[in-house]
């Protein structure tokens, strides 16, 4: 449950935390879904180095998180 948690909340989406579960898309497509507003802000206003940042953070825990989950239910 740990790691679904931190999927639903490092995306923003329990949706997106589910696919990525599920394995219904690959993590990195699934975490550029959950950026969808961000990029859209990056488009209109420009790049702000703190918020990415903070977005590549965020993007290393989302993949940290899907790794902790596939160990924690496929044990070797």
């Amino acid at each position: 449950m740990a790691g679904f948690h931190d999927l639903v909340s490092l995306s923003g989406s329990f949706v997106i935390g589910l696919a990525a579960v599920c394995r219904w898309k690959d993590p990195e497509s699934l975490w550029v879904l959950s950026r969808i507003d961000e990029l859209w802000q990056i488009e209109q206003w420009g790049e702000d180095d703190e918020a990415t940042a903070a977005s590549t953070l965020k993007q290393t825990a989302f993949m940290d998180a899907i790794r902790f989950f596939e160990s924690a239910t496929n044990p070797a």
